[in-house]
């Protein structure tokens, strides 16, 4: 069982970048945790009132879920995909679709435990929620047809991708790598080129860290990429305005791309601590681990694994495995 201390001494053994990068996948998955027990309170005012008091919003307790109801310390589904990614990305090196697609199933599937819980339609249920994309990949896996679902438009085949990215970091094609990674999830156009910002906008910050020190300039930096529609959703997020929360909301606080994207990528302009950045997601609302785990990555991958406070990683119920993963991801980064 590894100490934080003793995790943190062997990040900062490596390489500058490679330690941005183990951050990155650290960040992530410690930030979809904090989320889990105010995830999908869409209702924001709601959570203003659940901390009242000068309560925090990570981990906060009792689990508040209107959907699921987890232990403190679990991961969404979202967490889930990302620890499914950083599995898949250590047995292959790199990418591998057949390899993820049995990572996910094994997550996920039979023997699970997705699998045991009794899923009536009555909220909140009382242990993992598989949402339509696992349900979708689930049924085309044991049909034996293409695994990604032509209509799901939620984050799921991103937050697998996440490890992928930080893994291959000094790749010259990320948006092919997370085409193909998104795919084995979610074969839909729009997510996949959403994900493709992300994955570029993740690179750019792990290989650069805190240079430019206002994320903004980054989400420009990958604006000449895409067209049309992705291009118009990233200059949104430059033009908007407004506290984390407010502008969550306009851009909505459910779960499809590109809208989810934009709130998450809002919630980097301007922050320049990873605590701070990770409770405006959660508090925002909605889709707030997914949400968190964008921005935790990313400002985990800017700041340094010291940000990443203590008291939150060993409330992780996975952090043992998540640990060891994330040191052992470094021994295949170039």
């Amino acid at each position: 069982m590894a100490t934080w201390a003793s995790f943190v001494s062997q990040v900062k053994a490596l390489p500058v970048v490679k330690q941005r990068a183990v951050s990155a996948v650290v960040g992530a998955v410690v930030a979809d945790s904090a989320a889990q027990s105010l995830f999908w309170i869409y209702d924001q005012e709601k959570i203003v009132k659940l901390l009242e008091g000068g309560k925090n919003p990570e981990f906060y307790e009792p689990c508040s879920n209107p959907f699921f109801l987890l232990p403190t310390g679990s991961q969404t589904m979202y967490g889930d995909f990302t620890l499914a990614g950083l599995r898949a990305t250590l047995g292959a090196k790199g990418f591998n679709g057949d390899a993820l697609k049995e990572e996910v199933y094994k997550t996920f599937g039979p023997n699970s435990p997705y699998e045991k819980v009794v899923q009536t339609g009555k909220y909140p249920i009382d242990g993992p929620y598989r949402s339509g994309a696992v349900k979708n990949f689930l049924k085309n896996y044991v049909a034996g047809d293409p695994t990604g679902a032509n209509g799901n438009n939620d984050g799921e085949g991103l937050c697998a991708t996440i490890p992928l990215i930080a893994a291959m970091y000094d790749s010259q094609d990320v948006k092919g790598l997370c085409e193909n990674s998104v795919k084995v999830i979610q074969d839909n156009s729009v997510n996949v080129e959403s994900s493709q910002a992300a994955c570029l906008i993740l690179q750019t910050i792990i290989k650069q860290g805190d240079d430019p020190k206002d994320s903004v300039e980054v989400i420009k930096s990958v604006i000449p990429q895409f067209k049309a529609g992705t291009e118009a959703a990233l200059r949104s997020v430059v033009s908007m305005h407004g506290s984390v929360s407010e502008v969550s909301k306009k851009f909505g606080l459910g779960c499809g791309m590109p809208q989810t994207l934009q709130a998450a990528l809002y919630g980097l302009k301007g922050e320049t601590n990873y605590t701070k950045a990770v409770r405006e997601a959660i508090i925002a609302g909605g889709n707030s681990a997914f949400r968190g785990q964008l921005v935790g990555a990313c400002m985990a991958a800017k700041y340094g694994i010291d940000g990443i406070p203590e008291d939150w990683v060993n409330k992780l119920i996975n952090k043992d495995e998540l640990l060891e993963k994330a040191l052992k991801l470094a021994e295949i980064m170039k």
